[in-house]
C-alpha cells in the first residue's frame, strides 16, 4: 500500500494505490499509464491491442496472425568491417568498436582446396601456392630448343611466375608448357604459371595429399613426367619423374605433362 512504497517515492495525491487484484489502468497509473494515450488489453490474445503500450505502431510493426514461424525467418549478414549486423528486411544494428570478424578462418594447410587449386606450399603468413587438380596438357614441349631464355633459370620457390613470364616474352611458339599455363583460365583465375624446379619438387613431395584433394574435386592423379619452368641451357630444361622422384634435364623438344600453379 502507500505506506509500504513511500520509500520508493510514493507521493500521496500524485500517485494512486490500486485496491483490487486486477492489472488494469488503475493498477499501473503509478507506472505512467495515461488514459487515452495508452490502452489496456481486455482479452487473452497477444495482439496489437495488447502491445500498444510497448510501442506498437500500426503499419510499422506486424502482429503474427497465422501461427507459422516460416514467414518470420530472417537472414543475418555481417558487414565487411564486421561491426554492423543486417537483417534481410533491411534493418541493421551497429556495434561500435566491436568487430564480428575478429575470428579469422584457419590458416591454409597442405591439401586444402582453395583459391582455384590444392595447397602444396604455405609461406606461414597466410599465403602460399596451389596446383591445378588436372593436367593442362598430357604432352607439350618446353619449347624454343636452341634459344636461351634470359630470366628463365630461377629454381627456388617463388620464381616460377617470373620464369613463365620470361619464356612467354622470348618464345613465341604457341602451346609450349609455359604458354599453356600462362593462357589458362581455371576456376575464375587467370594468373596461372608453370612451376619452377623447386616448386615442382614441393608438388611431388605432397602428391598424395594433392591427389586425394583433387579426386574430391573431380580432378585426376599425377602421371609420370612433367616439365617445370627452369631452363638448363639453350637446348635443355628441367623435368620431373613423378614415378620415382628423379629430376632430370632433357631436350626442350620432348613432350611431357603440364600442371599449372598459382599464388594466393
Amino acid at each position: 500500500d502507500a505506506t509500504g512504497i513511500t520509500a520508493l517515492g510514493f507521493v500521496a495525491g500524485a500517485h494512486t494505490v490500486d485496491t483490487d487484484t486486477q492489472l488494469d489502468a488503475a493498477g499501473i497509473t503509478a507506472l505512467g499509464f495515461v488514459a487515452g494515450a495508452h490502452t489496456v488489453d481486455t482479452d487473452t490474445q497477444l495482439d496489437a491491442t495488447g502491445i500498444t503500450a510497448l510501442g506498437f505502431v500500426a503499419g510499422a510493426h506486424t502482429v503474427e496472425i497465422d501461427g507459422s514461424i516460416t514467414n518470420e525467418i530472417q537472414s543475418l549478414t555481417v558487414s565487411p568491417t564486421g561491426d554492423t549486423l543486417t537483417i534481410n528486411g533491411g534493418n541493421s544494428v551497429l556495434v561500435p568498436g566491436i568487430s564480428l570478424l575478429n575470428f579469422p578462418p584457419p590458416p591454409p594447410a597442405i591439401g586444402d582446396f582453395r583459391d582455384g587449386g590444392v595447397v602444396f606450399w604455405v609461406d606461414g603468413n597466410g599465403g602460399g601456392l596451389v596446383v591445378s587438380v588436372v593436367d593442362q596438357s598430357t604432352g607439350a614441349q618446353w619449347g624454343c630448343q636452341g634459344t636461351g631464355i634470359a630470366g628463365a633459370n630461377g629454381t627456388a620457390i617463388g620464381t616460377g611466375a617470373a620464369n613463365t613470364t620470361a619464356i612467354e616474352a622470348a618464345c613465341v611458339t604457341a602451346g609450349t608448357a609455359a604458354d599453356v599455363c600462362a593462357n589458362l583460365t581455371l576456376n575464375t583465375y587467370t594468373d596461372w604459371f608453370l612451376p619452377s624446379k623447386d616448386e615442382l619438387t614441393e608438388i611431388y613431395n605432397n602428391r598424395v595429399a594433392i591427389n586425394t584433394a583433387a579426386a574430391a574435386q573431380g580432378g585426376t592423379s599425377f602421371g609420370y613426367y612433367y616439365w617445370n619452368s627452369t631452363e638448363t641451357n639453350s637446348n635443355m630444361a628441367w623435368g620431373y619423374d613423378f614415378y620415382n622422384g628423379n629430376v632430370f634435364d632433357d631436350p626442350k623438344g620432348l613432350t611431357y605433362r603440364v600442371r599449372a600453379i598459382r599464388a594466393f
